[in-house]
Order: structure tokens, then C-alpha cells, then sequence
């Protein structure tokens, strides 16, 4: 399943982006695609936890794709690219 991040990926996003997550099907890969997000906050980083959770209880994986550099920064400093492939 691929989900498009909207754009600021911040805690108004939260509405549509959480219950999203939750449709994702068991065993199955999960996809953020960031393309055209400029940046996050920490609130946008609390529902990517989330959805590592949501994945995690039904064995699925999720990747972030299209990352530009400012939001492969912020996701290298706050260490989430040990919880998640980044590309």
C-alpha cells in the first residue's frame, strides 16, 4: 500500500494520515511516499513511530521513499533510519 505524505507532514496531518496506516493489510509492505514534503515536525515523527507500531503487529514493513535531503537530515538526526528504509 502506498500512502502520499501531505505536505506540511505535520500534527494537522494527522486526521488523514493515521486512519490510512490502519487500512495497510497484513504482511504487507507499507510505502510513505514524500514526495513534495519539505519538511516534518515532531509530531510528524510521533505518527511514523506509530505506524511502525501498526506494522509491527502485523508483520509488515514500511519504507519512505522519495525523501529530499532536508527531511533524510531530520530523519537521520532523530535516528529513524535505523527503524526504516530511506530512500
Amino acid at each position: 500500500m502506498i500512502i502520499q505524505i501531505p505536505n506540511p507532514f505535520n500534527y494537522h496531518a494527522r486526521k488523514d494520515f493515521l486512519p490510512q496506516i490502519q487500512e495497510n493489510p497484513e504482511d504487507s509492505e507499507l510505502i510513505l511516499d514524500f514526495n513534495g514534503v519539505s519538511s516534518l515536525d515532531s509530531a510528524a515523527l510521533g505518527m511514523l513511530l506509530m505506524a511502525r507500531e501498526q506494522c509491527k503487529g502485523i508483520k509488515g514493513r514500511i519504507s519512505l521513499i522519495n525523501c529530499n535531503d532536508t527531511v533524510k537530515q531530520i530523519l537521520t538526526i532523530a535516528q529513524f533510519h535505523m527503524l526504516f528504509d530511506i530512500s
